[in-house]
């Protein structure tokens, strides 16, 4: 029954182990999807202004 038991807190140690490496890594990837996400607003914004720029100075 012992060994039984000692199993058992080994295979719960392994398990709590892989649920905490899989969540760092997933918070890790929504790190990096957030980080382009950003970017990419960033980008458009900037692409968006200046297409104003060019518009607004364009002559009439």
């Amino acid at each position: 029954m012992k060994t039984m038991q000692a199993e058992y807190k080994t295979d719960i140690a392994l398990l709590a182990r892989t649920l905490a490496e899989n969540n760092a890594r997933r918070d890790a990837e929504a790190a990096k999807r957030e980080s382009r996400l950003i970017l990419t607003l960033v980008g458009l914004v900037i692409g968006a202004v200046a297409i104003l720029g060019v518009l607004i100075r364009w002559p009439a």
